[in-house]
Order: structure tokens, then sequence, then C-alpha cells
């Protein structure tokens, strides 16, 4: 099996990140498995499924119990040591390697090939810094010789050895001597391109600028977009149209890409709109949000993101689904879309894209990235993100909107310092050319701070684990010029 690259098809907009975290009693998984540019997650860094993987990919499934020789077991500091050294590695690993190592019921959810793509943004030497568990279970930092640092978490299966969860995410940046303005907006400034954030204190309930870098310019944000489709749910529930605990089918119509946790799951699974909130947002499952978007309705979201004051709303009308965007951009058929009407796109994916299916694309079909990010996207500025952040604030205080918090809040997108922060809030975006981070954070005292930065390139494919290790210097500098 040679090294193969990420792609979008292995991709469920976390941070470039790969995870999967499976019971090592064959049950369904804590968390999701992942392999990000989505993303994922970006979008978001923890960025972290359920059911069967291909039966061509997730290699011959047998009992977990089936344990290697005593001799030859490893426990998790010995199969973290295997990890590093495939990493480190210029070839991958064989397939019956991958089987003498990972648990059946991990490569169920993640097959080789997509373990492979998934880990394919952060190959190279690594080393081990911080490391603290016991044989079953071991968390700490890996850290590179350029200085960049991942979180990671390893468990393995207590009768046999295998891995049974295995998550990586960039940990908090160490910045070279003292954060300042400039510090930060040299770092976040030479990743890509063009480079935006702004910090924000949002205490009074409005978003009142700290410090702003190019914050005028709109952005492309991937998977950001999903807290406009929060926003719209949330307030469907509070009418009553919809309830947290109804559920609904899965179907092909709504399938997005065949990685992240629901659409590993068979057409007439029904799942509750709680999880679908929950994955949406902190694994950025893609077919969970056009579930999402399929039952408040396009319309509906499209005015949350006028009613908000969403300075691009013009541009993101008719709101595109997750499924839509991937056939837009990886099917000639529908090369033409971009160049059409508003009225006319409407149209287009209510009609000509109502009967298309992820399944029609194949990875030679895909050209190489990145893929028209300035003409097929989602856009905001930094100001568009704090006033989004603001309202589900808002929502979330409400009776019976726990589940906002509750999603928004699962995955902290970086390592945080919680002896500062009581709540952190966090939502990425990414895909090839496209990073975005943004953490609505809560102090001890009860003050509010947004911090939302966005890099885009349209014709290079920056490092995302270098965004995804300086972006959140944001948060550091936070931390200085905060009132």
């Amino acid at each position: 099996m040679n090294r193969i690259a990420a792609t979008p098809l292995m991709l469920a907009g976390l941070l470039g990140m790969a995870s999967a975290c499976a019971g090592s009693d064959g049950s369904e998984p804590t968390n999701s498995a992942t392999a990000t540019v989505e993303v994922a997650t970006t979008e978001s860094s923890a960025e972290a499924a359920q059911t069967t993987a291909p039966a061509d990919t997730a290699g011959t499934v047998t009992d977990d119990t089936a344990a290697p020789a005593a001799a030859d077991r490893l426990d998790a500091s010995g199969q973290l040591a295997w990890v590093l050294d495939v990493l480190a590695s210029p070839e991958a690993p064989a397939l019956e390697e991958f089987e003498a190592h990972f648990a059946p019921s991990f490569l169920q959810l993640v097959s080789p090939d997509e373990l492979v793509g998934g880990l394919a943004p952060i190959l190279g030497q690594w080393t081990v810094g911080e490391d603290a568990g016991d044989a079953i279970a071991r968390s700490g930092l890996i850290e590179s010789a350029d200085g960049l640092r991942l979180q990671f978490d390893i468990a393995v299966d207590p009768a046999n050895g295998l891995i049974t969860d295995l998550l990586f995410r960039p940990a908090s940046p160490l910045p070279d001597g003292p954060v300042t303005v400039e510090s930060v907006d040299d770092a976040v400034g030479s990743i890509a391109a063009q480079a935006g954030y702004a910090l924000f204190d949002t205490s009074s309930g409005s978003c009142e600028p700290i410090h702003e870098l190019n914050a005028d310019e709109p952005m492309a944000i991937g998977s950001e977009f999903k807290l406009w489709i929060l926003i719209a749910l949330a307030e469907q529930i509070e009418a009553g149209t919809i309830s947290w605990s109804e559920t609904v089918t899965l179907n092909e119509e709504v399938r997005a890409n065949p990685d992240g946790d629901v659409a590993q799951r068979p057409n007439g699974t029904a799942i509750p709109v709680s999880d679908l909130a929950g994955l949406m947002i902190s694994i950025s499952d893609n077919t969970a949000t056009d579930m999402l978007l399929d039952l408040v309705g396009r319309e509906a979201v499209e005015d949350v993101m006028v009613r908000l004051g969403v300075s691009t709303a013009e541009r993101n009308i008719p709101l595109v689904g997750a499924r839509e965007m991937f056939l837009l951009k990886f099917d000639a058929a529908n090369a033409g879309y971009a160049d059409l009407t508003s009225d006319e796109r409407r149209s287009y994916l209510d009609d000509t894209l109502a009967g298309q299916s992820f399944s029609q694309i194949s990875e030679s079909d895909i050209p190489p990235p990145p893929w028209d990010i300035d003409r097929l996207e989602w856009y905001a500025t930094p100001d568009d993100i704090c006033k989004t952040f603001v309202r589900l604030a808002e929502i979330s205080t409400r009776a019976g909107m726990s589940p906002v918090a509750e999603a928004l809040g699962t995955n902290p997108g970086t390592e945080i310092d919680r002896s500062k922060w009581d709540t952190v809030w966090y939502k990425g975006g990414s895909e090839p050319g496209v990073f975005a981070m943004s953490w609505y954070l809560v102090d001890v005292d009860g003050n509010s701070v947004v911090a939302t930065g966005a890099l885009n390139d349209s014709t290079t494919v920056f490092s995302e684990l270098d965004a995804a290790s300086k972006l959140p210097l944001m948060i550091a500098l936070a931390e200085v010029l905060r009132p």
C-alpha cells in the first residue's frame, strides 16, 4: 500500500487529524471516527462514527478478543511507538500490519486507506514529550523537530493489546517570546495568501472589537456555516415545530461524503435531532448537517443570516448543503453552477442536484485542489461569526436549549487553559486552501470573548497543521488584550 494524500472522500471537515474511538468490546464508539481537512474540524481539532466501513477497504472483521500471542502483545506505549514509526516511514503499512495493530471494531469505522489518508497531514518525525496513563490508555504530547505539538490519546483492548482509540489534535501553541499584537499578526499572516482574524469583547451582548487583522475582508469559512443551521434549528424547537427528542430518518438523498458517523449508518436509521446537532458541530458530520438542513429548510437558515445582519448573506444565498457542495466541486457536469443567477442556482439545487448522489463521484474524478474556493464555498467576516456566537449564547440560556451549549462545548478545538476559561465553544471549518477556527470563551468572572480567524489560498494548499498550531494564538492574545 503506497502513501496516499488525504482527500475529501476521507474527510469530515475537522482539522487534518485522524481519530477513532470504538468500544473495545465492539460496541458503539464513544466518539466519532474522522480523518479531516472537513475537519474537521477542523475543522476542528479534536475533531474525533459508527457502523461499518466499506467492505472492500475495511479488512476482515474478526472478534476483537482474538488475542495475539502474549509475547507479541503491545501495551498502549508500545502501540504509540508503532504509530510514530508509521508516521516517520515513507511507506504505509500493509493491510496485514494494520490488522495486527488495530482492533476490528476500529477498522470497521476507519478503513486502512482512510486511516492512511487521515494521518497524511502529520507525517514526519515525532517524539513523545509529556506522557501519562497506564498500559491500557495513555495521553500526552508529541513534538516535531520544527516545534509543532500535538495532543494524543491512545487506548488498547486489555484482552489483546489492539488499538481501540486513537486521537491526534493540535496542542496549544508555544509562542516565540511574549504574545503581542505584532507576533500574532505575523504568525497568522505567514500561513496563507489571505489571512484575517479578530478578537471581540462580547460581555455586553454585542461585538466590541479588541483587535483585528484584515477583518473587513469576507473569507471562505468551510463548515462554520453549520452554526447558522444550529440557530435555525434551535428557533424552530423553541417555536414547537421540532423537538430535540424527535428522530430524523437517514436516506440516500441527504447522505453526504462517506466518512463521518452518520454516513456509515444504513438507510432507514432513525437518529434523534439532539444527536444530529451534536455531531454536526462537534465532529462537523456532513450527513448530520444535511439531515438537519433538510429538516429546518434552506430558506429558514437563509433567514437567520439576514436577520443576524451577516454581511455575506447575499453571497451565501441560496445556501448550499454539504452534499451539494461536494457535487458542485467534484462533478464536472455541475461546472456552470457558479455562473448562474441566484434564482437559477436555487432551481439547480432543488431540481438538478436533488437526484444526484455522492456515490457517483470517484476519487479519479476529483481535480487537484484547491477547488474554486473563491466561488464555491461559504463566506463570512469575523464580525459575522461573532454575531452568530452572540446569538447562540443568548439562545442557550433559554429553557430547553441546553443541547445548544452541549453541541458547541464538546470539542474545544485545541488545548485550552480551563483555569482561565469556564466556557469554551468551538467551531472550525476547512478544505484544501481554506482553514477557519472560531471560539466563544467565557472567563471565570463571566466576561466573554470571541476569537475568530480564517485563512484562504485559492492557488496553493497550505499546511493545515501549521494553521491549526498558529490560529489558537488568537486565544493567547485575547488573554493579554481583553479588558
